[in-house]
């Protein structure tokens, strides 16, 4: 029951979801499996045994079993149907939204040197990871006054703006990004790519978020996300 409480409350991460969503689709497939076997069983060797013995059980055996199937199915659309009855999107500020919430980044970025500097990336960190944007801009930006340049904090600064809902504000930290992103580093820039086009549609420029998915290559590993979003987009003309 705490599992389903934390379903509900959206307080899962992700390892937590998928080892609870697998244990119910395995139960439910473990119960229709041992209906099924109980049932031929029965059927064509007359193997029926009591209950206590182990293996198939009687009819009042199996009529719990099935009981137990039905609750396995019940939970399941219970916990899937809000999602397969969602409404699909109306507008690209709407689509942009659902990406941005299932494609939620953390922040890993503490690193050594300056213990200071250190202490404001951890809290900064911290904060972003909770969703507590504002409190991650206001460290990010009193980071990067400290130190600028940083194209960490920028980054990152950017994403907290996009997911506080100041995308105006992200777009010129992600354009900077791409522009100064090292060769030999291109994770930063492949990230702001893709989130650049999402801050685009926030905002309802929609051939600015066109153009920068276009711009994703084969070979970068948003690529498949970027032709899905740009299929979506031309579901909404």
């Amino acid at each position: 029951m705490k599992d389903i409480q934390k379903y509900r409350e959206g307080s899962m991460s992700d390892e937590e979801l998928e080892r609870f969503t697998g244990k119910m689709v395995n139960l439910k497939l473990d119960n229709d499996l041992k209906n099924k076997w109980a049932g031929q069983l029965a059927q064509e060797h007359d193997l029926v045994r009591k209950p206590g013995a182990g293996g198939v059980f009687p009819l009042k055996g199996r009529l719990l079993w099935g009981l137990v199937s039905i609750a396995a199915s019940i939970l399941l659309i219970t916990l899937f149907l809000p999602d397969l009855l969602r409404p699909e999107p109306r507008s690209a500020r709407e689509l942009a939204s659902i990406y941005l919430e299932k494609d939620h980044l953390t922040d890993p970025t503490v690193r050594g040197g300056d213990a200071a500097r250190d202490e404001l990336r951890s809290r900064a960190q911290e904060a972003f990871n909770k969703g507590d944007y504002k409190t991650a801009i206001d460290l990010r930006l009193e980071l990067i006054n400290r130190t600028p340049g940083d194209i960490s904090d920028e980054f990152f600064l950017a994403l907290a703006y996009l997911n506080n809902d100041q995308a105006t504000n992200s777009i010129p930290l992600f354009q900077k990004t791409l522009e100064t992103a090292p060769a030999n580093d291109n994770k930063f820039a492949e990230e702001s790519a893709w989130f650049i086009s999402l801050a685009y549609l926030k905002t309802g420029n929609l051939q600015a978020a066109r153009d920068a998915l276009l711009k994703i290559k084969e070979d970068e590993w948003r690529y498949a996300e970027s032709r899905e979003l740009l299929d979506k987009l031309e579901e909404l003309k």
